[in-house]
């Protein structure tokens, strides 16, 4: 039995949440090129697939915008509902009834737990949607630029102490070339007076 809820699927992808794993989207890929290195995974997905992906929000903030009153009306009409299946439920058939066991509670324990359930999933939500925003904020074009800014500044801090460690080490070949020209001409000098002292 699958665990995937809200599958989003296309001939080479699929986008889907696992059951009591809801904070996270998973995204399958077949066929395409990839690299993987510790802790990274990078993934080549064409431009017109991408825009596919982008559409689809694993995010669920229906409950993000309301305060504690509609929150309350909220439980009430769900407890209610839940209360009335129940009650159809169990006239018709005592089995099935047994899946609304929380329907046979007192009306306010429900409303209660029912609201303690929705104030939970409201603050996740809310949290939610602060994450998405700072997210955001990382990625906007401004961000994007001063990072790319950044980039360039360390790209020409590199090259030029790269050019400073050329420069240095021809200066350093070019005064080693200079010492083992002083050292053969000093023994080229030996060689001739040993050449000419000899009878």
């Amino acid at each position: 039995m699958s665990n995937k809820v809200n599958s989003f699927r296309g001939s080479h992808f699929e986008l889907y949440k696992e059951w009591l794993a809801e904070d996270y989207v998973h995204l399958s890929l077949d066929g395409f090129e990839f690299e993987v290195s510790k802790g990274k995974v990078t993934v080549k997905i064409p431009t017109p697939l991408w825009d596919v992906l982008r559409t689809y929000s694993g995010c669920v903030t229906d409950l993000a915008h309301l305060d504690d009153t509609a929150l309350l009306t909220r439980a009430e009409n769900i407890v209610d509902d839940r209360i009335a299946r129940y009650s159809g439920k169990k006239a018709k058939n005592p089995l099935v009834a047994s899946f609304y066991q929380d329907a046979s509670k007192p009306r306010k324990i429900q409303v209660r737990e029912m609201l303690r359930r929705l104030l939970q999933d409201r603050d996740s939500q809310r949290k939610m949607i602060r994450q998405i925003k700072a997210n955001q904020k990382q990625t906007t074009p401004e961000v994007a630029e001063k990072r790319s800014e950044a980039m360039q500044r360390s790209w020409k801090i590199l090259g030029r102490r790269a050019e400073k460690r050329k420069l240095q080490s021809e200066r350093i070949y070019k005064a080693q070339q200079a010492r083992y020209e002083k050292i053969i001409g000093r023994l080229l000098h030996l060689n001739k007076a040993i050449i000419s002292k000899r009878p």
